[in-house]
């Protein structure tokens, strides 16, 4: 499971100016490690030059006895005042949470002001999901906001999952600003895409704020602060997810003439290069998905509108993230942290089972069934990374995700020796 403070960081590692605290043992540098490098090529948590992003206390439990927040104020006081600075946000390890240190206070003695984001501790129960929404949920509540008002035209994103910062994601961040303008819309804040703090207080200029399901209740706060309207989407991922995504949008703005249009326009320029692969490549393939609750269910229907059969749904996060409409959908949806998911997945592949959508934690739990081609994808991903725009989102993202699901099988059937396996006689 991935933790709390996971989430956190990955919330940090987004932010192009973001700095951390963590008020707790020395081990929240080290699992850094955990993105910097391994799922994200391009972070800047840690510098070489030893000018992280990121921050402890080294509270030992011998510290923590005697009540010493000594390291905690010269942090915290030292790295407010870097230029580089955007934002500074402070969270604390379970160790010191428990001994209810009053961490409000130490700011206010401190004079900080709202140059420190406190985010509540959550290390005992919360997962990364919990972290990254209850960070996007605090800067919403703390962050300053520029002073103009909102306009009609003008929209903000505010649950965006940047969870790196390599090609992929910023194609996906590309991909939603492509679909607004294609409804007549500018998108002027995305919370978030690996801009810096200026970026993210420029949302109380949006008429419209646009929530996705990783930052409900920060999408809810500025609302309330700014007067925007607010509209709850899913991820517009596939081909139907991303139509109904825009007509969702389309609807509160009276955006819905120039949105058919729009829609019209992206499926024929998208369609016919799925229209011959899809029935001769994944036409009936057996699929299972693993991944966190929104994208396992926004990737099973993607893969069902793509001629796949969805076996089982697994999602590898909290059941307490699920939304409603996501109890539903194509295929057996399980729970993840199963210690038997993988005898499930072996059941499946004795039974036939094609392809596994799969995080590489899951993959390391549950391992790949033999036979099974296997695409990594959501976090974290240790083998698969983007050097150039390959987004995940809207219609080019469909277009990439069945490419991806079709060279999986290619690649699967040429190491189980049967190369050229599937190759159409094309002659006369």
């Amino acid at each position: 499971m991935n933790t709390y403070l996971t989430g956190v960081q990955l919330a940090i590692n987004a932010i192009a100016d973001a700095y951390l605290v963590v008020d707790g043992p020395n081990c929240a540098i080290f699992r850094c490690s955990q993105i910097q490098g391994n799922h994200d090529w391009h972070s800047t948590l840690l510098s070489a030059d030893g000018q992280h992003r990121v921050a402890d206390t080294d509270a030992t439990p011998d510290r923590i006895a005697a009540g010493d927040d000594r390291l905690l104020r010269e942090r915290l006081k030292r790295i407010a005042d870097l230029p580089a600075c955007g934002v500074l946000l402070l969270v604390a390890m379970s160790p010191v949470a428990v001994t209810g240190r009053q961490h409000d206070r130490i700011l206010a003695d401190l004079g900080l002001g709202d140059r420190v984001i406190h985010i509540p501790s959550g290390s005992l129960d919360g997962d990364h999901l919990d972290g990254y929404a209850r960070t996007l949920a605090s800067l919403a509540a703390g962050l300053p906001l520029a002073a103009s008002g909102p306009e009609p035209a003008k929209v903000a994103m505010v649950g965006h999952l940047h969870d790196r910062n390599e090609a992929d994601r910023h194609a996906d961040a590309a991909q939603i600003r492509h679909l607004l303008e294609g409804c007549g819309l500018e998108l002027i804040s995305c919370w978030l895409d690996g801009s810096g703090a200026a970026s993210l207080c420029r949302i109380s200029e949006a008429g419209l704020i646009v929530s996705l399901p990783y930052a409900r209740e920060a999408a809810r706060i500025l609302a309330g602060r700014t007067g925007a309207e607010l509209v709850e989407c899913g991820l517009p991922i596939g081909l139907e997810g991303t139509s109904r995504f825009i007509r969702e949008i389309a609807k509160c703005t009276g955006r819905e003439a120039q949105a058919e249009a729009f829609i019209s326009s992206e499926l024929d320029r998208i369609v016919p290069r799925l229209e011959w692969v899809l029935l001769h490549r994944l036409q009936g393939k057996r699929l299972a998905v693993i991944a966190d609750c929104h994208l396992a269910c926004a990737l099973a229907e993607a893969c069902q509108e793509l001629g796949c059969r969805v076996l089982l749904r697994c999602d590898w996060s909290s059941p307490s993230h699920i939304e409603p409409r996501e109890h539903t959908g194509p295929g057996t949806r399980v729970e993840g942290f199963d210690p038997g998911l993988g005898g499930v997945l072996a059941g499946l592949a004795s039974e036939g089972l094609d392809l596994l959508l799969t995080n590489a934690h899951a993959l390391i739990t549950a391992g790949l069934p033999g036979g099974v081609a296997e695409v990594e994808i959501g976090f974290p991903s240790y083998h698969h990374h983007a050097l150039f725009e390959r987004p995940l989102l809207g219609y080019d993202g469909a277009a990439g995700l069945a490419e991806r699901l079709i060279n999986a099988l290619a690649a699967e059937a040429v190491r189980q020796g049967q190369r050229g396996a599937g190759a159409l006689d094309t002659s006369d």
